[in-house]
């Protein structure tokens, strides 16, 4: 299992709203799921294993508790691939 040090650079998951806590105006299959938000920034443990509750540090310097789900996560973007409507317009 990989762990984390006082520091490191990590992502927690946060639920929101359960489901039962959504207004009642939002469509029953979104409903269903739990409202989740993702933060990164460091450590503040000394260690820290992937699952556990931590609290991390933002680089703003809020302090947030939430669920470890990555250690070192990476930067990814993306836009999808490029469709034929937006390729008509480059020329």
């Amino acid at each position: 299992m990989e762990h984390a040090f006082f520091g490191d650079w990590v992502e927690i998951e946060r639920i929101l709203l359960t489901s039962k806590e959504s207004p009642r105006q939002i469509s029953v299959d979104t409903k269903e799921t739990p409202f989740k938000q993702w933060m990164r920034g460091h450590l503040l443990s000394e260690t820290a294993n992937i699952g556990d509750e931590i609290e991390i540090a933002t680089l703003i310097g809020r302090t947030i508790k939430g669920t470890l789900c990555e250690i070192n996560p990476k930067h990814i973007h993306g836009y999808d691939r490029n469709s034929e409507e937006s390729s008509k317009y480059i020329n």
